[in-house]
Parts: structure tokens; C-alpha cells; sequence
């Protein structure tokens, strides 16, 4: 019993023992898929973002060439000078030939061009020349909102400006346009600094096309911000942003407002941030890029959405701006969902198998209990019923026969017969056979 007991405690151990070496195996193993789906994803996002970086930097070197080449056009220099001239003899800025002969030349330019708009800008950051009307006379915009780039290209640098709300204010009314961002180079006149050239272009046309174009999966992201985590490039969320409330009606897009802070929770799951945008933290993302630092995060954080993403960034001093790559994090360990499911089945069936196992052993232990007692009391019964022999048996020593306990005197086999189940079958012994020859006169006897 003690053996058979035995042998069924390690046939249920065994199984179960199989069964959590397959979960631990399991769990490592899903731990380690996760581990290279994720640093998959961070390579991925790595190489998206430094192929971005890489067209935005020879997209800027290429409009750095063809401006450096504008500036140093001697028709333009030329009309610059005159136009320096005259604004010292004319106060009213808009009504002189040199401003219209500057007009027709940028007119000409852009027709091979991209560019929306220009602006000379003297020397005390004033438009003193422009297609619109408006602006001629008035303080550049670009001064307003990037002096340090101003004064950098009046010492003879051409920079870029990032995206920028170019509107201008008059005395009457403020005029607002779409984000625009600027070239600006200087317009020397031997070696000396007359003025800069500003070039307008639509934020949300190349620049932001560029940044959109490399990103990977269908939840993925490119976009580029300024010092402040403002959003400088187009979402490609517009429509989701509105539905969460990130951006009014009033906001046609998401460029230039858009702030990359960290609502605190998800808000396509209905998360209502508590505190205000203004005063919520940048991302993980924005505060580390922000700060000069370029890396990867592929442990997770959540976006200015709220939505838990894996994400690439830099910050590029030479653009003056960041740029960041991400992608949602549910997208993102698709495959290693697929591998959890497949684990988890496994797991599970062979769950069910050891169950089943673990029944049948059961199932046969009480069967063979079973059976068992079945032949114990069949045993019993022919036990009970079997007649048997005991005791002093009175016989005599002459004839053989038995006294019964009526005191009557029966020969040895209807004794035995009486008293038992056995039974008889007769023969004769040879000395019996011999005596009984002997008297029966078939031998004669010799004396």
C-alpha cells in the first residue's frame, strides 16, 4: 500500500513539476522577447531619427547655399543700397521706386522658388522692405521673437529661424499669419553689412513634411520642437487632438500649439488632467532634449496626448530645435503580445494535460481500491464457507473407521465427505492389490 501510494504522490508531482519549470522557462523567455522587441524598437526609432536629422540638416545647408547665392546677387545688392538711401530722403517707406524694383526681383525668385514672402531688414531691425504693405516700417518679427539670431546674422552669419507666429502689429489691430519660419542672411556691400535678407517659407509645407515622413508603424510619430517643448512642426493627430481637447476650434493645427507636457494619464481614455497645460511638466522626452540630451527610452513614457510611447531624440544646436521620433508602446510589442498569447495557450494546455493525467492516476487509484476490495471480500466468503478439520479424531486402529460425535462409527471417507467438500476417487495400492489376490485364490500361497 505504502509502495502504491508512493507511485501516485510522484505521478501528480512529477506533472506539476513540469508544469512550473514550463512557466518559469516561459516567463524568462517572455522576459527576454520583450527585452529585444524593445531594444528592436529603440534601433528602429534611432535610425528613423538620424536619417531625420540628416535630411533636416541638408535641407537647411541647401537653402543656406541658394540664400548666400540671392545675397550676393550685385542686382540686389545694388537695389538695397539705393533702397538705404532713400529711406533716409522719404519717410513714407512704401511709396519709392526702389521698393517696387525689389518687388519685381523677389517676383522673379519665386517662381522657381518655394519661399512666400521676404523682408530687408536695416541695420536697426526695421522692415524697410516687404510684398506687403503692412509690415514695411514696422520692427521685424523676427527681432521680436529671435534677437539673438538677429544680431548673430548682422555679424555676418546666415541663419535659420524655427517656426515662428510671423504676424505683425499695427497701431490699430494685431495681424496674424500662418507659422512661417526664415532664412536670414546679411547683404554686404564690401565686406560691410548694408542689411539682412529674410526669406518666408510655410511652416507647415516642406519643414514639417520633412519631419513627418520618418517615423515607423501606424502609430508613430516625427515633430520638432523649440527651447520651450513648443511644438514646431505640424501632428499628424490634428483630428485626435481636437477630440481630446488639446486644441480649440480656434487653432487650425497643432504647430506652434501644441506644448510637449505630460497631462498625467491618458486621455483617450478619458483622462481629465488636473492641472493646468500651462503649469503641467514637460516629458520625459521633452525635459531630457530640452536640457541638450539625446537619447532613448524604451521602458515607456507618456506624450503630451498621455498615451505610453517608446521614443528616440536629440537636440541639434546647428538647427536650433529638437527632434523626437516615438511610437505607442502597445503598437510597438504587437509581436511580443503575440508570443504572451502563445506562452499563455501552451501553458494552458498543458495545464489541461496534466489534469487530465492527474485524473486518470486518480481515476485508477480508487479503481484498483476498487477491485480490490471486491477480491478481499470474495476471499473472505470462501474462507467463511470452506469446511476444514480439527482437533483429536477418535479412529480405530483395526478397521480405520471414525466415531462421529453421535458416537456412531462411519468409515474414514464417509467421515471426511460429511465434514468437508472433499471428495473421493478410488483405487488400490499394491499391497492391497497383493492381499487381495491372495485371497481371492489367484495366488496361491506358498506355505
Amino acid at each position: 500500500m505504502n509502495i502504491n501510494r508512493l507511485n501516485i504522490v510522484s505521478a501528480i508531482i512529477l506533472p506539476m513539476l513540469l508544469l512550473a519549470v514550463a512557466v518559469i522557462v516561459g516567463y524568462l523567455g517572455l522576459a527576454e522577447i520583450e527585452r529585444q522587441v524593445r531594444v528592436a524598437a529603440g534601433n528602429s526609432l534611432s535610425t528613423v531619427l538620424q536619417a531625420t536629422n540628416e535630411s533636416h540638416s541638408l535641407w537647411l545647408e541647401e537653402k543656406y547655399s541658394k540664400l548666400r547665392r540671392m545675397v550676393e546677387d550685385p542686382e540686389l545688392v545694388s537695389s538695397v543700397r539705393k533702397l538705404l538711401r532713400e529711406t533716409i530722403k522719404n519717410k513714407n517707406l512704401t511709396d519709392n521706386q526702389q521698393l517696387r524694383a525689389i518687388r519685381q526681383y523677389f517676383e522673379t525668385k519665386m517662381l522657381s522658388s518655394k519661399h512666400t514672402g521676404f523682408s530687408i531688414i536695416s541695420r536697426d531691425y526695421i522692415n524697410i522692405a516687404s510684398f506687403d504693405d503692412r509690415e514695411v516700417g514696422l520692427k521685424s518679427i523676427i527681432f521680436k521673437k529671435h534677437p539673438e539670431l538677429i544680431e548673430r546674422s548682422l555679424t555676418g552669419e546666415t541663419v535659420f529661424i524655427p517656426p515662428i507666429k510671423a504676424g505683425f502689429q499695427q497701431p490699430e489691430k494685431s495681424i496674424e499669419k500662418n507659422p512661417s519660419l526664415f532664412f536670414v542672411a546679411p547683404i554686404k556691400d564690401k565686406g560691410k553689412v548694408l542689411a539682412l535678407l529674410g526669406i518666408r517659407f510655410q511652416a507647415d509645407d516642406t519643414f514639417s513634411r520633412l519631419t513627418q515622413v520618418g517615423r515607423i508603424g501606424d502609430s508613430g510619430e516625427t515633430y520638432a520642437f523649440n527651447r520651450s517643448g513648443l511644438l514646431i512642426s505640424n501632428s499628424r493627430f490634428n483630428k485626435d487632438l481636437y477630440q481630446i481637447g488639446l486644441l480649440d476650434h480656434n487653432q487650425a493645427e497643432a504647430i506652434l500649439n501644441i506644448h510637449i507636457t505630460d497631462p498625467g494619464g491618458n486621455m483617450f481614455e478619458g483622462f481629465k488632467p488636473e492641472t493646468k497645460l500651462k503649469k503641467q511638466p514637460l516629458t520625459v522626452m521633452a525635459e531630457s532634449a530640452v536640457s541638450g540630451i539625446s537619447d532613448v527610452n524604451v521602458q515607456g513614457y507618456r506624450d503630451y496626448r498621455g498615451v505610453k510611447v517608446l521614443g528616440a531624440w536629440l537636440w541639434n544646436d546647428n538647427l536650433g530645435y529638437g527632434l523626437a521620433t516615438e511610437i505607442d508602446e502597445y503598437e510597438a510589442l504587437s509581436s511580443y503580445r503575440t508570443a504572451k498569447k502563445t506562452a499563455f495557450v501552451f501553458v494552458f494546455i498543458l495545464l489541461l494535460i496534466i489534469i487530465a493525467l492527474v485524473s486518470v492516476i486518480f481515476w485508477l487509484e480508487r479503481k484498483s481500491k476498487s477491485i480490490l476490495k471486491e477480491s478481499n471480500v470474495e476471499l473472505e466468503k470462501k474462507i467463511s464457507d470452506l469446511k476444514y478439520l480439527q482437533g483429536i479424531i477418535p479412529i480405530c486402529s483395526y478397521c480405520k473407521n471414525i466415531r462421529n460425535d453421535e458416537g456412531s462409527w462411519n468409515q474414514v471417507e464417509h467421515y471426511i465427505l460429511k465434514q468437508t467438500d472433499a471428495d473421493f476417487s478410488h483405487g488400490i495400492c499394491p499391497t492391497c492389490l497383493e492381499k487381495a489376490r491372495q485371497e481371492s485364490g489367484l495366488i496361491k500361497n506358498n506355505k
